[in-house]
């Protein structure tokens, strides 16, 4: 399994978080919070180009 942040092979233990109707697995906490910061990021930069 990788993880869907950095593309580290994950050995054991993944962290899993659920976001948008789907969860994905990531290799440590510091990706966890990379990833969904990025998330958050592109849902702000699509709601500022829409208005």
């Amino acid at each position: 399994m990788m993880c869907t942040y950095c593309g580290s092979l994950i050995n054991g233990d993944a962290i899993e978080l659920a976001y948008n109707d789907r969860t994905i697995q990531l290799c440590e906490e510091e990706c966890a919070i990379y990833y969904y910061q990025e998330q958050q990021q592109r849902h702000f930069q699509t709601w500022v180009k829409i208005r």
